[in-house]
């Protein structure tokens, strides 16, 4: 068994819906612009949750972000995910 344990879990982005550009009906597709913080803050702590379960503790949570440019003037970052880091308890 390793001293210590990484983990690296992406955030997902919110889905929108929309109306249909042709025809009748609506599209459910990721916003590019949000995450969904919720689900990324569920998924880190099912995992901090088994590293616990495995004799590991948590000492660093380390957020990833990502940027765009949006219509060549709007820059933008969102996280991209987290990196946890685990070493094994005493």
């Amino acid at each position: 068994m390793s001293m210590y344990r990484t983990l690296f879990i992406e955030a997902k982005p919110v889905t929108k819906e929309r109306q249909k550009f042709i025809g009748e009906g609506t599209v459910t597709e990721p916003d590019a612009y949000r995450t969904d913080a919720e689900m990324l803050a569920v998924e880190i702590e099912e995992a901090c949750n088994a590293a616990d379960a495995d004799g590991y503790e948590i000492i660093s949570i380390l957020p990833i972000d990502r940027g765009g440019q949006h219509m060549d003037s709007l820059s933008f970052s969102l996280t991209h995910g987290v990196i946890l880091t685990a070493r094994r308890k005493q």
